[in-house]
């Protein structure tokens, strides 16, 4: 029994070891992703979804697509200006 609660500190050792490098491992693959833009010049009428629909792969969920275009150019609401220059990421 004293066997195994010596072995536990070094279990949990390794495994936090492990697991810390993993995540470092997985955060560094994600950030070199190259990712493309499409500068587009908002027209009368446009919507960002109406956006997203237009610039989407076949397989990018419009949803996803609408976040991302609201992060990327910081826009704190839905609605666009005719003449608003925006980035819209693409495959």
């Amino acid at each position: 029994m004293k066997s195994r609660k010596k072995a536990l500190p070094g279990i949990f050792l390794v495994l936090s070891i492990w697991l810390t490098f993993s995540l470092l491992h997985a955060n560094i693959a994600d950030s070199t992703e190259k990712v493309y833009y499409t500068h587009i010049t908002v027209q009368p009428g446009d919507t960002i979804w109406q956006i997203a629909v237009k610039n989407a792969g076949a397989k990018k969920d419009i949803r996803s697509l609408v976040y991302e275009i609201r992060e990327i150019n910081n826009l704190q609401s839905v609605h666009l200006v005719p003449g608003q220059k925006i980035k819209v990421p693409h495959d």
